[in-house]
């Protein structure tokens, strides 16, 4: 049963209690409510799982490309988990560590996914996606812009744990993603 199915079921039972047991010591006809709808919550669960599973199957094909943006990537473990959980999947882009921590990955959009699930269950500050760009399959070659996934190493001279972001800007400039990079810090006009 996935988190979203617990939390209603947990909802249903308090409303239940409410309903009926007000004040009243309910520990038998909970359990025995439990026991009678659990089923219903488990099979929702199961045909939740059977659209993700369709759902990724069909998003298989398509080239994604992530733009995560975190507060900071300090944490050595975590810089490790993110490159370690990347390259098993195949996937390409770069980290830059330090405040803020960006990372780009780009791939399938399943196993996009699927790193995503696992970078952002870790205990963040704050990280999001801020942006996500689908391609058709056809357009993989020509909108791939990595060959490997790296840790980028662009230290500021002045604050030491502070990325360097002329550099960055430098090297997204280099790839023709100058516009993502105005994006990801909100220096557009509009």
């Amino acid at each position: 049963m996935n988190r979203q199915n617990e939390s209603a079921l947990n909802s249903k039972l308090s409303q239940y209690l409410k309903e009926n047991h007000i004040g009243e010591v309910c520990l038998y006809t909970a359990i025995s409510w439990l026991q009678e709808n659990v089923d219903k919550f488990a099979v929702m669960s199961e045909e939740s799982n059977l659209l993700e599973a369709k759902y990724c199957q069909e998003a298989k094909d398509e080239f994604a490309r992530l733009w995560i943006y975190s507060h900071h990537i300090y944490n050595k473990k975590k810089r490790e988990e993110i490159v370690k959980k990347a390259r098993e999947l195949k996937l390409t882009g770069f980290l830059l560590a330090g405040k803020p921590g960006i990372v780009c990955i780009e791939g399938h959009h399943s196993d996009c996914k699927e790193w995503w699930k696992d970078i952002k269950s870790m205990t963040w500050k704050k990280i999001m996606i801020r942006r996500t760009e689908i391609f058709e399959p056809s357009e993989e070659k020509s909108f791939k812009k990595f060959s490997s996934f790296e840790e980028l190493c662009l230290v500021n001279p002045v604050h030491n744990k502070h990325s360097n972001m002329s550099e960055l800007s430098k090297l997204m400039t280099e790839l023709g993603l100058n516009q993502i990079f105005n994006d990801l810090f909100g220096l557009n006009d509009d």
